[in-house]
């Protein structure tokens, strides 16, 4: 739409006026393009922009392609009711979260996207780096081709060869037919290298010929086979370690680490956990036809009050347990493992910040309760500004809905 259309052409005369546009794609296809006409001096903001399209714009294709299906019903978790746009625009790939650490990652997987740069994701297990590939791949132009998933820690080295590059009839005992390897079926995807970091010695100077000349051939095979596939590796190992250790090649590392994403544990995303355990009750509570929809604030105060070291597979686990054995529409304490539910060992020290954040989450819900909620009366009684008080309020996720009740 252009600025004349929506008003009088001559209101638009001035100079200083510059249109952003980027596309809207929904199902592995753009079905349309978003722009807005912003009037800002400072090129420098061109970034800050785009990325708000993006988002809004992810937003649009996910109602789209969600339009036939319905959305699910939101659960009260005793957190926050409201979702947050940032959240909404990738919650398709399960990337839940509106912390500043989780939106760093989510404007990085928009920048290398619509790219086909090699990506490299780092981080601790269980922090969601098969997510993120997901969302790499969803949101790029080879949404509609194949994700292929190669988990290098679990391929024998016997077989790694035959797996990524595919084997020809006779090529050894066994090999009745001919079969495609990981990158032939990959072709114009993208193929994912889980824990590419526990690949052998041996094994590593195959893969990066592959990765150098994107050229390979079938085991026991003489043609050369070309494949496209965009390339994403993940670990959460400490590749500079191994390679001054000699137990990792610095070229295949080099091949890989074209654009790094580093995924936050989950402690120190804490803000994220409502949003999560959320999402988990309603996810949960479907497959088992459970009719669990809430969670307590004491239970959730419990998981906040965790260093979960699986970070959020180990809290996924905990939350599948808890509408299992939960008896009632809300899950409470007593349904957590005892694991959870017994004191954290006084000896393990969380980060400064996380600290900070858990008392400030107590006393702004202690002020809010003794005040019925008004963030007026308890922002004087913490003696600070009304101001304040908000920001952390939405920073917190505290649920001020929940302490009037």
């Amino acid at each position: 739409m252009a600025l004349s259309e929506v008003s009088d052409v001559s209101r638009w005369s001035e100079t200083g006026w510059s249109l952003v546009a980027v596309p809207v794609t929904a199902l592995g296809r753009c079905i349309g393009v978003l722009g807005a006409y912003f009037r800002h001096r400072d090129p420098h903001g061109f970034r800050e922009r785009h990325v708000a399209l993006d988002i809004v714009a992810g937003l649009i294709g996910k109602a789209v392609s969600d339009r036939d299906h319905g959305q699910p019903r939101v659960a009260d978790s005793g957190a926050r009711e409201a979702r947050s746009f940032q959240r909404a625009a990738f919650e398709y790939a399960n990337m839940i979260g509106d912390s500043a650490a989780m939106r760093e990652v989510y404007e990085k997987v928009s920048q290398v996207a619509r790219t086909s740069a090699t990506t490299l994701l780092r981080g601790e297990s269980g922090t969601g780096k098969e997510l993120v590939a997901r969302a790499i791949h969803l949101n790029s132009p080879r949404a509609a081709q194949p994700f292929i998933k190669v988990n290098c820690a679990a391929l024998p080295e016997s077989l790694f060869e035959s797996e990524l590059f595919g084997h020809e009839r006779g090529a050894f005992t066994g090999a009745h037919a001919r079969k495609k390897g990981r990158f032939e079926l990959a072709a114009g995807g993208t193929l994912f290298l889980d824990e590419i970091g526990e690949l052998p010695l041996s094994t590593q100077a195959k893969l990066l010929r592959a990765l150098q000349f994107r050229e390979f051939e079938r085991l026991g095979g003489t043609e050369t086979l070309r494949s496209d596939a965009r390339i994403v590796a993940a670990t959460n190992a400490d590749i500079e370690s191994s390679i001054a250790k000699g137990t990792f090649r610095e070229d295949l590392y080099y091949r890989i680490n074209v654009f790094t994403i580093t995924l936050p544990p989950l402690r120190e995303r804490l803000t994220d956990i409502p949003a999560l355990v959320e999402f988990f009750v309603r996810k949960f509570s479907a497959e088992h036809q459970r009719k669990v929809g809430l969670i307590s604030k004491a239970a959730l105060t419990r998981l906040l009050g965790q260093p979960l070291p699986g970070n959020v597979r180990e809290l996924e686990n905990i939350i599948e347990r808890a509408v299992v054995v939960c008896r009632g529409a809300q899950i409470e304490e007593s349904d957590l493992p005892l694991a959870v539910r017994a004191p954290v060992n006084a000896g393990a020290r969380l980060p400064l910040h996380v600290s900070v954040e858990r008392l400030e989450r107590q006393l702004i819900e202690e002020a809010l309760q003794a005040t019925d909620g008004s963030v007026v009366a308890a922002a004087q009684a913490l003696q600070t500004t009304v101001r304040v008080v908000r920001y952390k309020i939405r920073k917190l996720g505290i649920d001020r809905a929940q302490i009037r009740s």
